[in-house]
């Protein structure tokens, strides 16, 4: 869709706990010995655990992410051992896991492309081992498992990426062969373009992905205009998908558009995520930094082409890059944004979002936070880019005072900048089509007289 991430979870809890218990034929309960903040799911006799937090069992220890299967009754003792299903690398991790009459499937994210398995426990020389088979779907896309039915022995997947719309697949699991049975309609011709992931590195050293859409044929001589979007929060993964909008309004006409898989985000399963949180949220802003910069070394682009836009936590990130790294853009839109981060936990659904960011009223949470909080780092006599604050008077999660209050600021200290908000949309900024279609409008307008 559009660059704004519309519906943004920032209310979703992040942290679950429970507790599992058994109920026995008898009527009977026993309690299951399991992480309180585990995934757990039951198949007859044995359980499958996800893991949020590393866990011991017995001698072993077992890092965030790995997928485990123990004896239902196992557990209820206290399991002194568990299989590995799936453990996470540095590039894969789990996505989500479908169980079928004994049989594990498993969707896995790769360097933030999927893939689909199943995972089959068989015997071997050192015990049980699981071996994966590939599901052949298409590459370099987001899958998702959609539906399922045990009568009819199938599952339902969905795919999309940056150059083909959401396409549905048809699993038989009893003949394992894929069809395809239905696709949202294309917007824009796809074949001009190329879709390309590079890897930089960030201010810590740690390797960050980006996707380049643009079309063949260009010349990297740094004057293509360039637009970069990203997320970096609540474990929200910026994963590939496909925007008639982006393919008309900007592909078409010959601009290129990054998508960076910045920490703060899920694209690396949990630890990605809380690698910025709170005191850490530098990390996320010095890999959105990073990517910009090799845009630059790599010459896709150059500052005065460039421009930056995201919408929500997106909108913070945006904020931070106006008054940390302004040299990097020559344009920024900043849509319904988190900009004021010392008050932002005393409006509207922003006390809910303090496990993320931390609480401003805690002085050494403060410290941090006040550190990049555009409103309280926009001074006089810098060189911004002229900026564009988006946002609605109708919304009910982040406060529009956010974008008011900052673009007043930027008005007393003398900097022109353009402002729009709509009158409606909620969180999203638009009620119908037809604002959706304006909103972008003067999304992509702004850029072009900015970037080209």
């Amino acid at each position: 869709m559009a660059p704004l991430v519309t519906g943004s979870p920032h209310e979703r809890s992040i942290f679950f706990h429970s507790e599992n218990f058994l109920l026995r034929e008898d009527g009977s309960t026993a309690k299951l010995n399991l992480p309180t903040d585990a995934g757990v799911e039951i198949d007859k006799d044995q359980i499958f655990v996800t893991l949020k937090s590393d866990w011991q069992v017995g001698a072993t220890s077992y890092k965030v992410g790995t997928l485990l299967r123990l004896g239902v009754e196992d557990v209820v003792k206290g399991a002194s051992a568990a299989e590995v299903v799936f453990a996470p690398t540095k590039t894969q991790f789990l996505q989500e896991q479908h169980y079928h009459k004994g049989r594990v499937f498993l969707a896995l994210s790769d360097d933030v492309t999927s893939k689909v398995v199943e995972v089959v426990r068989r015997q071997g020389q050192s015990g049980a081992e699981w071996q994966q088979t590939k599901i052949q779907l298409p590459e370099n896309s987001s899958i998702h498992m959609m539906g399922y039915s045990r009568r009819n022995e199938i599952l339902i997947f969905s795919s999309e990426n940056f150059l083909n719309s959401k396409t549905i697949f048809n699993f038989d699991l009893k003949a394992k062969t894929v069809k395809q049975i239905d696709q949202a309609p294309s917007y824009f011709d796809a074949s001009p373009f190329s879709v390309k992931q590079n890897f930089t590195e960030s201010k810590d050293g740690t390797r960050v992905p980006y996707y380049v859409i643009y079309k063949k044929g260009i010349k990297f001589d740094g004057r293509n205009p360039t637009v970069i979007t990203a997320y970096g929060g609540f474990e929200i993964s910026e994963t590939p998908y496909y925007s008639g909008v982006i393919g008309n309004a900007w592909l078409n006409n010959g601009g290129v558009w990054i998508v960076a898989n910045i920490r703060g985000g899920g694209e690396y399963g949990p630890a990605w995520h809380t690698a910025a949180l709170k005191e850490h949220r530098q990390r996320a802003f010095d890999d959105f930094f990073a990517v910009a910069e090799d845009v630059n070394r790599k010459k896709i682009s150059s500052p005065a082409h460039m421009g930056a836009v995201g919408g929500s936590n997106g909108g913070l990130l945006m904020g931070v890059a106006l008054t940390q790294r302004p040299d990097l853009y020559n344009a920024i839109a900043i849509q319904v944004p988190l900009l004021d981060m010392l008050r932002f936990n005393k409006l509207l659904a922003g006390a809910s979002w303090m496990g993320e960011y931390g609480n401003p009223d805690d002085p050494n949470d403060r410290k941090y936070i006040e550190a990049y909080s555009l409103y309280q780092n926009v001074k006089a006599g810098m060189k911004y880019p002229e900026v564009f604050f988006m946002t609605s008077t109708a919304d009910d999660r982040v406060h529009p005072g956010h974008a008011r209050r900052t673009a007043a600021k930027m008005e007393s200290l003398g900097y022109p900048f353009y402002y729009y908000e709509n009158t409606e949309g909620g969180h999203g900024g638009s009620a119908n089509n037809a604002q959706r279609a304006k909103w972008s409008a003067l999304e992509f307008v702004y850029f072009w007289q900015k970037l080209k």
